[in-house]
């Protein structure tokens, strides 16, 4: 496997996915499906740290995909869903936002902040992951330092009687 991040795209619009494929193909690997049901099969197995979804999909739209993908899967914080769709009805993005997405780009839409929102959603997971490893390393030296107090304590007072 590659050592770029994984992104997917869900999208049932075979021009889109070539469009996003292209643009996006030399930072990330990208691992395209024109089916949510496929996504959430690989979804554990390639952990992506973004996906970018369309709102209208066959099989399931992308507020269920939201709905299974954080009820079975993971949580909201362990990916970025980026909604892509021609929808602009406000109900449907605020829809979208209370489901975990976070961010929406209406089709059309400019490239360039196509692959800005897809580097700041990556660079975001990067940092959440370093803090949360350097959060365990500083409370593992934590214990390790206590155990050690603890046991230089104990042949103190050993030494003292």
């Amino acid at each position: 496997m590659s050592s770029k991040e994984v992104v997917f795209i869900i999208e049932d619009d075979r021009n889109y996915i070539e469009i996003y494929e292209q643009v996006l193909c030399s930072e990330y690997q990208i691992v395209a499906f024109n089916s949510a049901l496929a996504a959430l099969e690989k979804f554990k197995e390639l952990d992506p740290k973004t996906i970018l979804l369309d709102l209208n999909l066959p099989e399931m739209n992308g507020i269920e995909f939201c709905r299974k993908l954080f009820s079975e899967y993971c949580s909201n914080t362990d990916v970025d869903i980026i909604f892509v769709s021609g929808e602009s009805d406000p109900k449907m993005k605020f829809s979208a936002f209370e489901e975990g997405a976070v961010d929406y780009l209406t089709k059309p839409f400019e490239i360039k902040e196509l692959v800005y929102k897809v580097n700041g959603s990556i660079q975001r997971r990067l940092k959440e992951e370093h803090l949360v490893s350097d959060a365990l390393e500083n409370k593992q030296l934590i214990y390790t330092t206590m155990a050690q107090a603890s046991q230089y304590s104990q042949v103190m007072s050993f030494l003292k009687t």
